[in-house]
C-alpha cells in the first residue's frame, strides 16, 4: 500500500501520467491498481470507471520527453509494451487511435512464479534486489563460451551475447547454484525475450 500511495503522489504531481482509453472515455487504471478503488480517485484528477481489465490501452506523455535524437513533436506512431501478468503490445497511431497487435502469456507473472520456484523470493521487489547481486554468466551460455573470446564476428555476434539462457546448467540440484545468479539469469532471459519481440513487432 505504501508503494501504491507513493506512485499516486508521483503521478498527481504531473511528472508522469498514464492515460488509458476505452471507447471515448478515460480509465484511470493501471492493471491491479484498479483493486484499490477510491485510492486513485482521491489523489488524481481523473474520472474512474472501475473495470476488471481495460480492453484497449495507450499512454500519453504530459510534460514532453528528453532524448538525444531530434524530435519534431510528433510521437506517433509508437509501440506501447505493457508488461503485466502477461505482455500486450499496442500500436498507438494517433490520439485515441490504437490497436493491440500481439501479446504473450510469458510476462511478469511468469517471472514472479519462476523466481518463487527457483529462489524462494516472495515478492517481485525481493527478486529484483536479489538479481542485482547476481551474475547471469554463471548459468547463461554465451557466444564466447562456444566460439572463444572473439565471439562470432562473421555474423556480428560479440562474445558477451547470450547464446542459451540457463545453458550452463548441468546439475538438477538448486543447491549447486547461487540464488542471486539464478535470479539474474531469469531477469536477463525475460528482458531479452520481451525486448526482442518488441523490436520485431515495431519493425513490421
Amino acid at each position: 500500500m505504501e508503494n501504491i500511495s507513493f506512485a499516486i503522489d508521483f503521478w498527481s504531481q504531473s511528472q508522469m501520467q498514464a492515460v488509458f482509453l476505452r471507447h471515448e472515455g478515460y480509465l484511470g487504471a493501471l492493471g491491479a491498481l484498479m483493486s484499490y478503488g477510491d485510492l486513485s480517485v482521491e489523489n488524481l484528477t481523473v474520472e474512474e470507471s472501475k473495470e476488471k481489465e481495460p480492453h484497449h490501452e495507450s499512454a500519453a506523455p504530459v510534460d514532453g520527453t528528453s532524448s538525444d535524437e531530434e524530435n519534431d513533436g510528433n510521437i506517433f506512431p509508437y509501440l506501447l509494451v505493457n508488461i503485466g501478468s502477461g505482455v500486450s503490445m499496442i500500436e498507438v497511431i494517433g490520439k485515441g487511435k490504437f490497436e493491440r497487435i500481439i501479446g504473450s502469456h510469458l510476462g511478469g507473472g511468469t517471472i514472479l512464479g519462476l523466481s518463487r520456484l527457483l529462489t524462494g523470493c516472495s515478492s517481485y521487489e525481493e527478486f529484483l534486489e536479489l538479481s542485482q547481486r547476481g551474475n547471469n554468466l554463471s548459468v547463461n551460455l554465451t557466444v564466447g563460451d562456444i566460439y572463444g573470446e572473439e565471439g562470432y564476428p562473421k555474423i556480428g555476434l560479440p562474445a558477451s551475447t547470450t547464446a542459451a539462457s540457463f545453458g550452463k546448467v548441468n546439475s538438477s540440484k538448486l543447491s549447486d547454484y547461487k540464488m542471486e545468479d539464478l535470479a539474474a539469469a531469469l531477469l536477463n532471459s525475460f528482458t531479452y525475450y520481451i525486448g526482442q519481440i518488441a523490436y520485431f513487432v515495431a519493425n513490421l
